[in-house]
């Protein structure tokens, strides 16, 4: 007996703010099954996001096996003067982008929501998809019949690798270890420091607290730093509410002799530590507490079983400091193959 040919996926398109809040539970469901799903795919970045800056054409294309969710490719379409685009739901604020797909049907999946752009390319001049990390499996997916393309690297994002069981003195350069102790012992001198890890009931008063120290360190300069905008602080405050309710918010604070010097804002997906914002305060800038507050962090990455700690987009030297090493995310941008 023949087997039974397997059965299409459906592809479904949502277009509204409400249509993606009623996908929450399934999308949320798909995110845990989903190996390659970080902090930016997740609902509880990418809703936030949608409230608070009102793209005009949410794209968001569902594929699903047997009606169950088994893949998402959140889009937007906006216009560039007279260039339909269609780029990530979450451009601009997002480190990643990337489709979240079930292990069990990833193959079809993308093939399918493959499919759905090509089907639709009489409506766009340029699908963007950027910011995806090395291992997306968008980079590697045939193209159907309709669409060419073009992937070239995009940006850096410096991250440092955490070997299971490994030493601090394995995993930071000597030089660093040497200037992190000085400063220490500097900070010992004028009353010590402790390290706090912020509890899902005190996340608001963490962020609150991170938004001020941000935007103190970045005054000193004549800057606004990157959440001086209402709508951006209401963003994370949302997001970070969210992030701690199911476990993966990492708000720490540094303290000097009880007194906050320093905050940083993370989050902790699959054993990736991705931190997203810093902030200091310039009254002890002669402490160097971003030294201070990196060293802290990693130490308690490596004793939590951390794998990696993604310092994100951007090559600044302080990061390499630390024995970073470049994972490159990549730009794949397709076009309607009769535009050739």
């Amino acid at each position: 007996m023949l087997a039974a040919a397997p059965r299409a996926l459906a592809v479904e398109e949502l277009t509204t703010l409400p249509a993606l809040e009623a996908l929450e539970p399934e999308w949320r469901d798909l995110c845990a099954r989903a190996p390659g799903a970080g902090p930016f795919q997740l609902p509880d970045w990418l809703l936030p996001w949608t409230r608070c800056f009102a793209p005009r054409e949410p794209w968001v294309l569902c594929a699903r096996a047997a009606g169950r969710l088994v893949g998402v490719l959140p889009l937007l379409r906006w216009r560039d003067g007279a260039s339909r685009l269609v780029a990530p739901l979450g451009a601009g604020i997002s480190d990643t982008h990337d489709a979240v797909l079930d292990p069990a049907h990833a193959d079809a999946a993308r093939a399918a929501l493959l499919r759905r752009l090509a089907a639709a390319r009489a409506s766009f001049d340029r699908v963007d998809l950027e910011q995806l990390p090395p291992a997306s499996p968008l980079l590697t997916a045939p193209l159907p019949l309709g669409l060419r393309d073009e992937v070239t690297p995009q940006d850096a994002r410096p991250v440092v690798r955490l070997p299971r069981g490994a030493a601090f003195a394995a995993v930071v350069p000597a030089g660093q270890r040497r200037k992190l102790a000085r400063y220490r012992r500097a900070a010992a001198r004028a009353g010590g420091l402790a390290l706090e890890l912020a509890a899902p009931a005190d996340a608001p008063a963490a962020m609150e607290r991170l938004i001020r120290l941000h935007g103190a360190r970045w005054s000193r300069r004549g800057e606004a730093g990157m959440v001086a905008a209402p709508e951006l602080q209401d963003f994370h405050r949302e997001v970070a509410a969210r992030m701690a309710q199911r476990g993966a918010l990492r708000l720490y604070t540094l303290r000097l002799a009880g007194a906050p010097i320093a905050s940083l804002y993370a989050f902790a997906v699959r054993e990736r530590l991705s931190c997203y914002l810093q902030g200091f305060a310039p009254a002890v800038a002669h402490l160097s507490p971003g030294v201070l507050l990196l060293g802290a962090v990693l130490e308690a990455a490596l004793a939590d079983g951390v794998a990696v700690v993604d310092l994100l987009r951007g090559q600044e030297p302080y990061k390499y400091d630390w024995g970073a090493t470049d994972e490159w995310n990549q730009r794949r941008r397709l076009w309607p193959a009769e535009a050739a």
